[in-house]
């Protein structure tokens, strides 16, 4: 079974430069073996479904819900450079110490 991994990046305020790292990492870590959930693709899933509910655009908190949910999903938390000043990153690292997952960082 792959071990699934959680790709924990700032993204406030460097919404591309953050995207276009994450899908980086997504492909490394996939050509590792591993199953990796970006905050990226449950922000796309997220905001599809606000938009064919008819709600407005989704929330931070939304987001930071859903991105929680799924980390608790994965094994391993991989926390990218600037994650001690993003407040996103800050909830999953609490989430992923409370949940006892491995953490790794870049």
């Amino acid at each position: 079974m792959k071990k699934r991994l959680y790709i924990s990046i700032p993204i406030t305020g460097m919404e591309e430069k953050s995207k276009i790292k994450a899908e980086q990492l997504q492909k490394h870590f996939e050509a590792q073996g591993y199953e990796v959930i970006s905050p990226f693709e449950i922000g796309f899933h997220l905001e599809k479904l606000h938009e064919l509910c008819g709600h407005k655009p989704p929330t931070w908190a939304n987001y930071m819900d859903w991105c929680v949910w799924a980390l608790r999903s994965c094994d391993i938390i991989f926390f990218c450079v600037g994650w001690a000043c993003s407040k996103g990153c800050t909830v999953e690292m609490e989430e992923a110490i409370k949940f006892k997952k491995e953490i790794r960082y870049e």
